[in-house]
C-alpha cells in the first residue's frame, strides 16, 4: 500500500503513530523561546545605544536592555501560550 494510503487508513481508523508530544518539537520550542528573549535583549540594547549616540549618556542602553528583555519575555510567553492552546483537547 502506498505511504499516503497508510496515513489515510490510520486517520480513518482513529489510530495514529503519534503517542504524545515529540521531544524534537519540545526542543525546537525551547530554541524559539531562547531566541525570542535573546533577540529582544539585543534589539533593546541596540536601540538604547543608538539613542545614547544621538543624545549622550548611558542610561539609554540600560533602559533599552530592560525594555528589550521585557519585550522578549512577552513574545516568548505569547508563543508558549499559543502552543499550549494547540495541545488542549477540543471539547
Amino acid at each position: 500500500m502506498p505511504a499516503a494510503g497508510r496515513g489515510a487508513l490510520a486517520r480513518r481508523s482513529g489510530r495514529t503513530s503519534k503517542a504524545g508530544p515529540s521531544p524534537l518539537r519540545a526542543l525546537a520550542l525551547l530554541g524559539q523561546v531562547g531566541f525570542l528573549v535573546a533577540a529582544g535583549v539585543f534589539v533593546g540594547y541596540g536601540v538604547g545605544w543608538w539613542w545614547d549616540q544621538g543624545h549622550g549618556g548611558r542610561a539609554g542602553k540600560v533602559v533599552g536592555l530592560f525594555v528589550g528583555l521585557a519585550g522578549g519575555i512577552w513574545a516568548a510567553l505569547k508563543l508558549l501560550l499559543r502552543e499550549a492552546r494547540k495541545g488542549e483537547p477540543k471539547s
